[in-house]
């Protein structure tokens, strides 16, 4: 009995070694992931806005110089999302402050700084939120290490935050979401470290740790809004950890978070006077799902592992296929959660319940009480919750995987533990090859690159096009030098409180000398009015070509005016 023991022991050890090295595999493939053909996925309407702040340029602006009387390449278009000497880090507050209040400066700032450094290509400027989110690999190790006291575990949770297609596409997206993960998982180090201290603790030692905490709070709170969430759980935890007893420890902790609180509030201050602002660009979030929200959560959970690229518009045979592995993740999330209530530490299960429950139950509860929104089906506003269950799940693997009297067991949950692991660096190679994917709005803008490909193959194209602006500025980055584009695009952040039959609507005088002219994703105004000269062909979803030209002289004519009674707009949803 005691050979067999030891047997097991031995083979309990070089399982534990095994999986350790298979969590080092997934962190080189993730780190590769993250950083392989950054350039290559298209620039969508969320970065366009974020390359345009950060250049210091509100939408208004642009809008006010852009318009039919000018031809322009895409180059001048671009223009507006190169930082310069021009326009400086103030400028990119402001261009917060007028129009985009709901994101907090600081993610722009140090990418401003960035740009200034390294360049503006598109490569460039995701490239700092794939360093940010190695920044979040290294510091999940010590999270884990902490709340669990097993290197296992902390292993686990690296190879898992390495790996997940979740994390691997918001690390190349010129976007908040890896600082804003990135600082939930050393703040949260920090938190557990200040907690750790000894009442004979050396002063220095206490205050060096507790400011750390504190700035950290508040650099959060400068990321992202919702890192209140994260602030909130760190309350409840402090608050349960202590059974609602005031200590020492609680009244430093409750002057750190007023602290960061106080920090925040110039923006917090912003925030409170001008929420018509935030109402406006935020209307989106909004919609109704209905039962259609329970869907949506599924998928949510199922791309922290497994990820192939399915959205909305995928054929249903398609999202059938996602079933199995839906129902796989919400099996093992659940286990994973249920096990450590029952086996985990007080400590670990409380802070990684509070992490999650902080996040998911109030934006749960804003959606069903509002018919079904969407902030709580959509996973970039679940960046806190995420790093939770994936705490969940590398505790339960661990211990699992470290049981001596179980072989069987064993053996199941080391099988678990490779589809896991092969689930993300599958749907890690399935994204490196795509160009478009769920998160870069592929239901709606799939058709966006073709369209640019089939413009370029023309020697003299002119595009005509009144389009948001922020869909603009993605196509042309995808337009060879010889395009020329006669536009006046049409607002989406700027006139959040003009009613559609309040904004001007103009007529094109269409230059001459171009061999083809294509309309691209015109709003039903400019093609009834064009279709009066012209005939549109489609050429693809989106596009259109004119069929026949103006002669030459009337290039460059008076331009007519109308009132405008619809926004909607040929091949567009206007989902946002």
């Amino acid at each position: 009995m005691r050979r067999e023991t030891e047997t097991h022991a031995r083979d309990s050890r070089l399982r534990a070694k095994a999986v350790c090295l298979l969590a080092l595999v997934a962190m080189g493939l993730g780190v590769f992931f993250r950083f392989y053909r950054l350039d290559h996925p298209y620039l969508w309407v969320d970065e366009s806005i974020t390359l345009f702040q950060v250049a210091g340029f509100t939408e208004g602006e642009i809008l006010g110089e852009v318009n039919y009387k000018t031809v322009i390449s895409p180059d001048e278009l671009l223009k507006y999302e190169r930082v310069s000497n021009e326009r400086s880090v103030v400028d990119v507050i402001h261009s917060l402050r007028e129009e985009d209040l709901q994101h907090p400066p600081l993610y722009y700032i140090l990418l401003y700084y960035w740009v200034r450094l390294f360049g503006s290509s598109i490569a460039c400027v995701r490239c700092l939120s794939a360093l940010l989110s190695l920044l979040t690999i290294g510091g999940m190790y010590w999270l884990a290490r902490r709340l669990f006291e097993s290197r296992l575990a902390a292993w686990l949770a690296v190879g898992l935050v390495a790996i997940s297609p979740l994390q691997i596409i918001f690390a190349q997206e010129a976007r908040p979401y890896s600082l804003w993960e990135c600082l939930t998982v050393i703040s949260s180090v920090a938190l557990l470290r200040v907690l750790e201290l000894k009442p004979d603790a050396p002063l220095g030692r206490k205050v060096t740790r507790w400011t750390i905490y504190t700035v950290l709070l508040a650099l959060g709170l400068y990321t992202h809004l919702f890192f209140g969430f994260v602030v909130a759980a760190h309350v409840l935890y402090v608050l349960v950890a202590d059974r609602f007893r005031p200590s020492g420890r609680t009244l430093i902790f409750s002057a750190a978070v007023a602290s960061a609180l106080l920090a925040f509030a110039p923006w917090g201050a912003l925030l409170l006077r001008n929420y018509g602002v935030v109402e406006g660009t935020t209307e989106w979030a909004r919609t109704p799902e209905g039962w259609g929200v329970l869907k949506r959560w599924a998928g949510c959970l199922t791309v922290a592992f497994l990820d192939p690229g399915y959205d909305a518009s995928a054929p249903a045979r398609q999202l059938l296929l996602m079933t199995v592995p839906a129902i796989g993740s919400v099996w093992l999330v659940g286990h994973s959660f249920w096990f450590l209530l029952r086996h985990g530490s007080r400590k670990a299960s409380l802070f990684v319940a509070m992490l999650i429950g902080a996040v998911v139950l109030p934006l749960a509860m804003h959606d069903l009480l509002r018919g079904g929104g969407r902030l709580s089906s959509s996973a970039r506003y679940l960046t806190p919750a995420y790093i939770g269950v994936q705490l969940a799940v590398a505790h339960m693997l661990a211990a699992k995987l470290g049981e001596i009297e179980a072989p069987r067991k064993v053996g199941f949950f080391t099988a678990v533990s490779m589809l896991v692991f092969g689930a993300g660096v599958l749907s890690g190679i399935v994204h490196s090859r795509a160009e478009m994917w769920w998160n870069k709005g592929s239901a709606w803008l799939k058709n966006d690159p073709p369209s640019a490909m089939i413009i370029n193959q023309s020697k003299q194209p002119l595009v005509i096009s009144d389009m948001w602006l922020i869909r603009l500025m993605p196509l042309a980055h995808r337009l060879a030098p010889h395009v020329r584009l006669q536009v006046e695009p049409s607002c989406y952040m700027s006139c959040y409180n003009v009613p559609p039959e309040a904004r001007p609507f103009h007529i094109p005088q269409v230059a001459s000398g171009f061999e083809d002219v294509f309309v691209f994703n015109p709003s039903t105004q400019l093609a009834n009015a064009l279709q009066k000269e012209y005939s549109l062909v489609s050429v693809c979803d989106g596009l259109w070509r004119l069929s026949s030209l103006p002669s030459a002289d009337s290039s460059h004519g008076a331009i007519r005016q109308r009132d405008s009674n619809s926004v909607s707009r040929l091949g567009h949803d206007g989902s946002g």
